[in-house]
């Protein structure tokens, strides 16, 4: 001991013992105990906490509105499809009552065809000596017998309008009482006299010698006290206009009911 202080005061004064810069301790510091006893910690850097807090802040709000969005798509997409499964079992309803339908206006044809056929021989076999039931196929210029006019013509005019005719007039019932009247109705145009005059007609379909071929191509009507009427006549590019109109009225059982000719006025 003596030697080791002689040493120290030989060596002089002065020179002090040289020591190292402490570490700047980190602000958080987290201590880990194991089972043997051994402690170990480790430091966290305030960059290192302030970039962590600075990504939560950006990133919690994101995924807040990223959520928010995709919950708000799925809820309007279930009521879509549950729209489109509604819809989808509405139209299959209408598909299966427009199925229906059809096959009941198919029903309803057949038995008035029917019924007209069977009309129509009851008439040809109670009544074959009277020719007084003319039917559309039969020769021009037959007149209804009296007795059976059941309609009349009133107020007819005739307005020609470039290539195009109008023909407006009233059919009303002359039945008494309260009975209704129903039938098929024509109406032929026809030019001058000549060896082919033009005839025009009103539904339009073929007219055989100033009648139509087939009488059931008339406009339907069923009328208890008048029925306004209106027949449209396109003319076309033809030079020749019409000279004449005939109006004819045919029964359920084609016989024809009223026949009237017109003249028609420059």
């Amino acid at each position: 001991m003596e030697d080791q202080r002689r040493r120290m005061e030989a060596s002089g004064p002065g020179v002090s013992a040289v020591r190292k810069k402490p570490r700047r301790p980190f602000p958080f510091t987290i201590m880990l105990a194991g089972k043997t006893g051994k402690v170990r910690s480790f430091g966290l850097s305030r960059h290192l906490l302030f970039w962590a807090a600075l990504f939560l802040l950006v990133y919690l709000p994101f995924s807040v509105l990223a959520i928010n969005r995709y919950l708000e798509l799925r809820h309007r997409h279930s009521v879509q499809s549950e729209t489109v499964t509604v819809l989808e079992n509405e139209l299959e309803e209408h598909r299966k009552a427009l199925a229906r339908s059809n096959q009941l206006l198919a029903f309803l044809q057949n038995y008035v065809r029917h019924l007209e056929e069977a009309s129509e021989q009851a008439t040809e076999s109670s009544k074959p000596e009277k020719p007084t039931s003319k039917r559309a196929e039969s020769g021009p210029g037959e007149k209804p017998p009296k007795g059976q006019v059941g309609v009349s013509i009133e107020d007819l005019a005739i307005q020609k309008q470039g290539s195009r005719m109008l023909v407006n007039f009233k059919l009303v019932n002359v039945q008494p009482g309260d009975s209704t009247v129903g039938g098929y109705l024509h109406i032929l145009a026809r030019g001058k006299q000549s060896d082919s005059p033009k005839e025009w007609a009103y539904p339009q379909g073929k007219v055989v010698n100033g009648f139509p071929e087939n009488f059931r191509s008339g406009q339907v009507f069923t009328i208890q006290r008048f029925k306004p009427i209106q027949g449209r006549f396109n003319l076309g590019q033809s030079l020749e206009s019409p000279s004449s109109v005939r109006v004819l009225i045919y029964d359920q059982t084609g016989a024809i009911i009223l026949q009237k000719d017109f003249e028609v006025s420059g």
